[in-house]
């Protein structure tokens, strides 16, 4: 379990492996003094009375980084280039039929739709130095750059989906807003392909959109390719007072301060799925690895997916887009622009899901990007709340700012806590949201809500998925966090958590993700090691040998 009071490990070498593609043989070094936290089955303070053990794990805020992010600066801009005119423009929709939808209620499950997929009259591909739109330009520094402006008229915000991408080192893409250069996304390189061939921009908070692809002297302009079919045109303010269907019974949550540690480890994402652009909530969840700050997301199933018969995928989990601290800065105080929140793109990596019909209606992702500092990782507990007991529920209605609703247990079943409001509601865009008992640990995720979704409706009711149930199937991320784990003498059940680690180096390689520690145990490793991602290689205990 990690604690506030972390104790780090003390290592004589500690390897850190960034090398891309590279064969080594390498020997590390290393004295162990790693400490380890409370383990699975301590018994929290407060629940139903229960006996059995349970598993639980407390909050823990992440460092704070001091250095201001980079923010780039378009190369149009950095070189006095001037340029006029839009090279690809989409006309106002048509979303009379959009409003007709969102305005039915929904007998089931669903983010808050905020945005619609729009196809570009024709690809915009580059294949080498050439291009069927867009300019290039010849920079002094030898350089090449391809500029091209597109725009979606009406909308309040665009992301834009490279697809086929192919990206040598020293290669960058840069996004930015055309009415306010200064809101800038990127620099977008190789590294943010994360293995695979396609990424989603960030949302550029207005209708026209600079797209730069920026090719040093020394890069080889016939490996160079992408192409542009669609975007995401954002028709939903989520800041309006429209975009909550009752706002009069909404709680903000920044007049509760003692739920502020729990405020900050809940965050509003937006995710497309079937030519839509949803937004939902979920929560940053702890794990028992005392030394990482992994970003493990829990929400809900449904909002990566089109349906709640059907599984979310690994490509609505790419679109992934993280606001932190959407939230007033003082008790009902002026919400804030999106735009000025901490971000988090890069998608996530879909680490385990089941859909409402099959389990409890979760998934857990893992947040492929570093997550900002002082935020909190949330804990949680598979400990059954008390009849009595207020429970709570911290969310962003309709896709709007942070709110917070208090309850009690009304019913349950064996996936499933019933919980009825006694101040606040919930809406669509609250799905995904987590559930805390009374020691503000997680309990569960929201997956649905009785109808209407309004202040009126004394008997409005969440329905969330018990994190009891979700937490056999996630047990596994839970140990590992940040670090796989490696003994060659262990001959179980291989899981890479460090009672069950992996007996091979390879192995872990194999389940290994960007920045992930690999734990290798005291002991000669006779294989060989190829190294594709960047990552932490640790010696325990001794001296660890690899090679052949």
């Amino acid at each position: 379990m990690r604690t506030f009071n972390k104790t780090w490990s003390r290592y004589l070498v500690r390897l850190v492996v960034i090398g891309l593609g590279c064969m080594m043989l390498i020997g590390l070094f290393a004295l162990s003094a790693s400490s380890q936290g409370p383990q699975p089955g301590a018994t929290p303070s407060g629940g139903s009375g229960q006996a059995e053990p349970v598993a639980a794990v407390d909050s823990a805020l992440t460092p704070v980084d001091l250095t201001p992010p980079f923010k780039p600066i378009p190369f149009l801009i950095r070189e006095g280039i001037s340029k006029s005119g839009v090279e690809v423009s989409l006309p106002v929709p048509d979303l009379s039929q959009v409003f007709l939808e969102d305005a039915q209620p929904s007998s089931g499950p669903k983010g808050r739709r905020i945005g619609i997929v729009r196809q570009l009259p024709s690809p915009v591909t580059i294949l080498g130095k050439q291009a069927s739109s867009g300019t290039w330009h010849t920079l002094k520094d030898g350089g090449t750059l391809w500029t091209l402006t597109a725009q979606s008229k009406g909308a309040l915000g665009i992301r834009v989906h490279l697809e086929d991408v192919s990206l040598p080192s020293g290669t960058q893409i840069i996004l930015y807003n055309i009415a306010n250069p200064t809101e800038v996304y990127g620099p977008y390189d190789v590294t943010d392909l994360y293995g695979r061939s396609d990424f989603w921009t960030e949302t550029v908070f207005g209708s026209t959109v600079g797209l730069e692809l920026y090719l040093p002297p020394t890069v080889d302009v016939a490996s160079v390719r992408f192409q542009v079919r669609e975007l995401v045109h954002m028709y939903l303010d989520p800041t309006a007072p429209s975009a909550v269907t009752e706002a009069s019974c909404h709680n903000d949550v920044t007049c509760h301060s003692a739920w502020a540690t729990e405020a900050s480890g809940t965050a509003l994402f937006t995710i497309t799925v079937g030519g839509l652009e949803f937004a939902c909530t979920g929560a940053l969840l702890n794990t028992y690895d005392n030394e990482t700050w992994t970003g493990y997301f829990l929400t809900a199933n449904h909002c990566l997916s089109d349906s709640e018969s059907a599984l979310g995928t690994q490509q609505a989990a790419d679109t992934m887009e993280f606001f932190w601290l959407f939230q007033t800065s003082q008790c009902n105080g002026t919400p804030p622009d999106r735009l000025r929140v901490p971000r988090t793109g890069g998608g996530a990596d879909l680490v385990a899901n089941r859909t409402r019909n099959g389990g409890n209606d979760f998934a857990l992702v893992r947040i492929r990007r570093a997550i900002p500092g002082g935020l909190s990782l949330l804990g949680w507990t598979t400990w059954t709340p008390g009849a009595n007991d207020v429970l709570t529920g911290i969310h962003h209605p309709g896709g709007t700012f942070k709110r917070i609703s208090f309850g009690s247990l009304a019913s349950t079943n064996s996936n499933y806590w019933t919980v009825r409001w006694s101040s606040g509601i919930i809406e669509h865009g609250s799905s995904g949201s987590p559930l805390f008992d009374r020691d503000h640990r997680i309990v569960g995720q929201l997956s649905a809500g009785t109808l209407p979704l309004t202040c009126a409706n004394t008997n409005l009711r969440g329905e969330y998925g018990r994190f009891a149930v979700t937490y056999p199937v996630v047990e596994r991320w839970m140990k590992i966090g940040g670090t796989i784990n490696v003994n060659r003498a262990y001959n179980g059940n291989e899981q890479g958590t460090p009672e069950q680690p992996y007996n091979t180096i390879s192995e872990a390689l194999a389940l290994a993700w960007d920045r992930v520690r690999i734990k290798v145990r005291a002991g000669s490793y006779r294989e060989s090691m190829r190294v594709t991602r960047p990552m932490t290689i640790i010696a325990n205990g001794g001296t660890v040998t690899i090679g052949r």
